[in-house]
């Protein structure tokens, strides 16, 4: 499981495109696919899946990474949604000798995680 931005710089990183590259093919395609793009549809640090995306834009991500098209289908944008899932599938501790609970954000977003977890 991972949250929809992480697959989406992972995918874009592995060939090698940037953020200004991928916007360049999503206005190609979006035309192509009949999909409404805003300006600068990734923009900085992802911006495109920081919020709600629709099942015509994960679509239109998948083609312009080069994925396959259900590559995006179902993963998450919400950090807090994601891990309140991780932590509500972790099995329950009377089950295991010892239970280690660990996140590792990544440098970029170590810091909205970090204030997510001051939330809880």
């Amino acid at each position: 499981m991972e949250l929809l931005a992480i697959a989406v710089k992972r995918d874009r990183e592995a060939i090698e495109l940037t953020q200004n590259e991928v916007d360049q093919r999503a206005a190609q395609y979006a035309r192509e696919m009949g999909v409404y793009l805003t300006v600068h549809w990734c923009g900085q640090i992802e911006r495109c899946v920081a919020r709600s995306v629709p099942t015509n834009e994960r679509k239109l991500l998948a083609k312009c990474l080069e994925q396959p098209e259900d590559r995006y289908y179902g993963l998450e944008t919400d950090p807090r949604k994601f891990i309140g899932r991780l932590l509500a599938k972790e099995p329950h501790e009377e089950n295991l000798a010892v239970l280690e609970r660990s996140i590792i954000f990544p440098p970029e977003y170590k810091q909205s995680g970090g204030a997510i977890l001051r939330q809880r």
